[in-house]
Formats: structure tokens, C-alpha cells, sequence
């Protein structure tokens, strides 16, 4: 029995690490080089990691595991953190506001990739 449950656990950890490093060097071809990271923090300190590949109008945000935990335990009724509002904050504190996002892609369960559009 405990041989098995190694096993099980083992074949995460694999699994992570595989997804870890197919997602680090997607995020260097398609975000970098040099790979620029923003944090962006939405509502009840969740933050989010933000790359953006302004020439082809690519932005990914990418979530963790304490993210997840601070949106499930945290309650603020004005603010739901999510990849799209980080997003929007993004856009904001960059002083673009009337960027708008066109197309969704999940890429994992941790990473949102999305297509922008903004007006000239």
C-alpha cells in the first residue's frame, strides 16, 4: 500500500515538474528575452504574475497555489481576483485603459493566456 501511495506521488511531482518546465521555457520564447515579470495584486492580496509580449499583443497571467488559497478564503465583496481583473489592473497601471482582451487560451490550470486589441 505505501509503495503505491509513493508512487501516486511521485507521478505528480513528475507531472508538475514536467508542466514547471514546458511552461518556463514557453514563457522565455514567447514573453522574452529577457523575461520581464509584473506583479499584479488583486483584492485580498492575491497576486498574480503578469507577461506581456506587447509586439504580437500577447499577455499571460499566470496563478499559485497561495493565490488560489487567499481567493477561496478571503471574502471581499467588491473585488473577485481573477486572471481578467489582474489583466485590467494591468492595463491600468500601465496606462492603457481602453485596452480591451480578445481572445482566451487556458494553457494549464495555472496559466490564462490572452490576445489584446487597443485602440490607437
Amino acid at each position: 500500500m505505501r509503495v503505491r501511495e509513493l508512487g501516486r506521488i511521485g507521478a505528480g511531482l513528475a507531472a508538475a515538474i514536467g508542466l514547471a518546465g514546458c511552461s518556463a521555457g514557453y514563457i522565455y520564447a514567447t514573453y522574452g528575452p529577457p523575461v520581464a515579470v509584473t506583479l499584479i495584486t488583486v483584492g485580498c492580496h492575491t497576486t498574480f504574475e503578469v507577461y506581456e509580449n506587447a509586439k504580437e499583443r500577447l499577455i499571460m497571467v499566470r496563478t499559485n497555489v497561495g493565490t488560489q488559497i487567499a481567493s477561496a478564503v478571503c471574502r471581499d465583496p467588491g473585488v473577485t481576483p481573477t486572471p481578467r481583473r489582474a489583466i485590467e489592473y494591468h492595463f491600468e497601471a500601465t496606462n492603457r485603459p481602453k485596452c480591451v482582451l480578445a481572445e482566451e487560451r487556458k494553457l494549464s490550470p495555472i496559466h490564462w493566456e490572452y490576445a489584446y486589441s487597443c485602440p490607437a
